[in-house]
């Protein structure tokens, strides 16, 4: 129910047909005023008095009632805009909500991929240790073999 294009547009073009009626009308009071206190007992001047102070009444009517018509859709704009406000900070909201989990999510790969390359550093450390142990202990056989393979006391 907010307000369309064309009743902005329509109440544009009333106000200033408002504002020139209520130049003349406010004229016409004027003048038919002052000729009433020089002649009150003329009843044709108090005739167009009385009429110029109606139709003077009928554009204040008037107007109250447009202003009041444009206050109510005022009303009804800033309910809207309320709603579309709060709507965009739930809005705001779940997405922030859902940038953090993006930003959880991102970082567990990121760190994921940060443990997985750890782990195989200390894979590979591990194996070369391992092989170095077996090498050792190859070697350590062979000397022990080649030591004492061969009797020490002669026959």
């Amino acid at each position: 129910m907010s307000a369309s294009h064309d009743e902005i547009l329509e109440y544009q073009e009333k106000l200033p047909s408002f504002q020139s009626a209520y130049e003349c009308s406010l004229n016409n009071f004027k003048h038919y005023y002052v000729l009433t206190r020089i002649y009150p007992n003329d009843p044709q001047y108090k005739e167009k008095y009385n009429d110029a102070k109606k139709h003077l009444a009928q554009l204040a009517n008037t107007l109250f009632l447009m202003n009041n018509e444009v206050q109510k859709r005022v009303d009804v704009v800033e309910a809207e805009a309320g709603l579309v406000d709060t709507s965009v900070k739930k809005r705001d909201e779940k997405h922030n909500v859902l940038l953090d989990k993006h930003k959880v999510a991102y970082s567990g790969v990121n760190g994921s991929i940060q443990m997985a390359s750890d782990f195989q550093t200390l894979y590979t450390n591990q194996y070369v240790t391992n092989i170095s142990f077996i090498i050792g202990i190859l070697l350590s056989f062979g000397a022990t073999y080649v030591v004492f393979r061969k009797p020490s006391v002669p026959q």
